[in-house]
């Protein structure tokens, strides 16, 4: 088995490098507040909480939560979703693309009690979200209320 470490270095002048290295037989250490699971470096003193986004029973779109305290950083999905975004306090919402494409979390990535990592900083535009159910032009009215467990690193 081969995992690999991924951190940031400080290689001088103000310039910060992503370092990947390879390590055969990975083994879960912990060091210092930093944990080693054979993939991934995790700083174990950042402070992560959680927001609960719910699709009402017979609904696509879930309620708004708050996401302007960090960034988002993991979903944990029961089906194909999509999102809205709001960048001004939750008054208004828009469908969210990613050149010129809706970001969509397809249903071959959502398994029962798998955690989806995302990239925080793909989200720090937004200060609340809606999850859709299915896409804008094909969402999912839901036959029973469904909750989603959002990620959400503070400290930005």
């Amino acid at each position: 088995m081969t995992g690999f470490v991924h951190w940031w270095k400080d290689i001088g002048g103000g310039v910060m490098s992503w370092i990947q290295a390879s390590v055969a037989n990975p083994v879960p250490v912990q060091v210092a507040g930093f944990a080693f699971d054979g993939d991934f470096v995790v700083d174990l003193d950042r402070e992560v909480t959680t927001a609960t986004a719910t699709i009402a029973n017979g609904a696509s779109l879930s309620d708004a939560i708050n996401v302007s305290a960090g960034r988002v950083t993991g979903l944990q999905l029961p089906a194909a979703i999509t999102f809205q975004g709001s960048i001004n306090g939750g008054a208004t919402y828009g469908d969210i693309y990613d050149d010129g494409i809706e970001r969509t979390i397809d249903s071959a990535s959502v398994v029962a009690a798998r955690i989806l990592s995302l990239d925080g900083d793909d989200w720090r535009a937004f200060t609340h979200l809606k999850i859709r159910s299915g896409t804008s032009a094909a969402a999912v009215n839901q036959g029973a209320s469904r909750s989603l467990v959002v990620a959400i690193e503070g400290g930005v």
